[in-house]
């Protein structure tokens, strides 16, 4: 568990919010003055950002920057609008916003630069799910299944939604990719 970089915090899921895609472009908003020309690229990521499907209510945004840097004002300038941050979060090389509301986690922001193996992993999870409903049907079946199983123990929740993600998902996606890969050719 050490190696498990997340917290017991309260969670829900919930019926998919038309409502967060405005709030996913009024963060890039945001993160586009922020970073500037940095960012060479700001995705909606996550479950949030597939139409539809049942999620716990908060946008997971990629920014993706020509290279990791200390970022200093940057940070200053999203802590002044209540972020915290963490460096190397998901993986080395990158950094984490986040931002709560009475307890509540309401926005991940993950930066990472250009060329990092976690960006494709976020951007082809997403473009897989938007054109796969039965693996949407299935995701959002272990989530219901696995908050009910663990309303109160985030951690149990997490652990048990990422070996889908990195297992079975993955291999999925990957299968997915490398097909699209032969029909291009």
């Amino acid at each position: 568990m050490s190696n498990y970089k997340t917290i017991n915090k309260k969670y829900s899921i919930e019926e998919y919010d038309p409502t967060w895609v405005e709030k996913f472009d009024a963060i890039k908003k945001i993160l586009q003055i922020i970073f500037g020309e940095n960012a060479l690229a700001i995705e909606h990521v996550g479950s949030t950002s597939i139409a539809g499907m049942k999620a716990k209510p908060i946008i997971d945004v990629l920014v993706v920057v020509k290279a990791m840097e200390p970022f200093e004002i940057e940070k200053q300038k999203m802590q002044e609008l209540g972020y915290q941050y963490q460096k190397n979060y998901l993986r080395e090389n990158s950094l984490f916003f986040y931002q709560n509301i009475d307890g509540i986690r309401i926005e991940n922001i993950h930066v990472f630069p250009v060329g990092h193996e976690k960006i494709s992993e976020f951007i082809d999870t997403r473009d897989y799910l938007k054109t796969h409903p039965d693996s949407v049907r299935r995701y959002e079946e272990l989530k219901e299944r696995l908050y009910k199983e663990y309303p109160n123990d985030y951690i149990s929740y997490r652990k048990g939604k990422d070996e889908f993600l990195s297992i079975e998902l993955a291999q999925e996606v990957k299968r997915w990719k490398e097909d699209s890969a032969h029909k291009e050719v």
